[in-house]
């Protein structure tokens, strides 16, 4: 069961970001996303491009980097797969 304060700090996190139109927030491995109830312009192709190979700290959170982390998990896995 998660903590007081942890959970007070989770979703302390989640405000501030929340106020700053960042609906992502990681919490270690974890993405959370926070219903905007209002379009946001962070979907479009140019958008993912920024995402694309890059390190999961190298762009605020989205799940573009979730995308993406699982796309290289998936050809790295492949790839040794085809190497064996």
């Amino acid at each position: 069961e998660m903590s007081v304060c942890l959970k007070n700090t989770v979703t302390e996190q989640l405000q501030k970001g929340y106020a700053k139109d960042q609906i992502y927030t990681y919490v270690g491995d974890i993405l959370i996303a926070v219903n905007p109830f209002r379009n946001i312009d962070i979907y479009s192709s140019q958008h993912s491009k920024l995402y694309i190979g890059a390190k999961r700290t190298a762009n605020p959170p989205h799940i573009f980097a979730v995308a993406d982390i699982g796309y290289q998990c998936l050809i790295t896995s492949s790839a040794r797969l085809r190497d064996m």
